[in-house]
């Protein structure tokens, strides 16, 4: 990974539009006029399209009264930054209560959000995993700019050339380079099964059907669960063949606090 500015960023859109490459995105030109309209959308549109594994954070929230205490045993503050929400954080403990098998205990905790509020069953404290638009420019993969480079030229190519043709085009490539990105970014990350590990993957890794956890759940009765600990320390782990870096740029969206 290596840093991009906004303005690289654009350049390297006029770069494929083809058009004269700009100084700033406050530069006086139409070029530049253009691009500092349709970075920030472009930006947040290909951000909130997929759950960058880069662009994730896990924050802790903050308890808010509960305005719906029929349907939802609590009710959270959505963190600052938040730009696509993925999952609630819990514990074992708080399984749904009509949870009768393992597997279900084990499910993503259930919410829903409205307004600015996040509504769960997730006893505090509870944290949820996201997306933050804040950090994501400093830390987003080379693919990923590539494909918003090109999403953001085949906005700006009709005003500055004038060709619906290659508008186009360029649209075609924006929406082929996304799906590499995505593709690229998911083949990043671990491949794992979280706390629940199949019968199939256990058998492969050398253990036995139900000791994944090396327990069972409270109040969940599962027939003949074995307890022998099985290893997963070294498996569904793939090197990261890129390199972080510590960089980080100012990003602002406009109309955010």
């Amino acid at each position: 990974m290596i840093g991009y500015s906004p303005t690289t960023i654009c350049n390297l859109a006029l770069d494929a539009v083809p058009a004269r490459r700009i100084t700033s995105l406050s530069e006086d030109s139409y070029a530049a006029e253009l691009c500092a309209v349709q970075y920030p959308q472009a930006f947040m549109e290909m951000l909130e399209s997929w759950s960058w594994g880069w662009a994730r954070v896990t924050t802790q929230m903050a308890a808010v009264p509960n305005d719906r205490p029929d349907e939802w045993a609590s009710a959270y503050a959505l963190p600052a930054n938040l730009a696509l929400p993925i999952r609630v954080v819990g514990t074992i403990s708080d399984a749904p209560r009509n949870a009768t098998t393992l597997d279900q205990a084990l499910q993503p905790m259930a919410y829903e959000i409205k307004g600015q509020t996040l509504y769960t069953d997730v006893a505090a404290p509870a944290s949820l995993e996201h997306l933050d638009y804040k950090i994501a420019p400093a830390f987003s993969s080379a693919m990923f700019v590539r494909a918003l480079a090109l999403k953001i030229a085949s906005r700006v190519s009709l005003p500055i050339t004038k060709s619906e043709s290659r508008e186009k085009n360029l649209l075609q490539q924006a929406e082929v380079f996304e799906q590499r990105a995505r593709a690229a970014d998911a083949n990043r990350q671990p491949q794992t099964y979280g706390d629940f590990i199949p019968e199939v993957i256990q058998f492969r890794m050398g253990g036995v059907p139900g000791a994944a956890l090396g327990g069972v759940v409270p109040g969940v009765t599962i027939p003949d669960v074995v307890t022998t600990p099985v290893d997963t320390t070294t498996v569904y782990s793939y090197e990261d063949w890129t390199a972080e870096f510590l960089a980080g740029l100012s990003f602002t969206v406009p109309g955010a606090s």
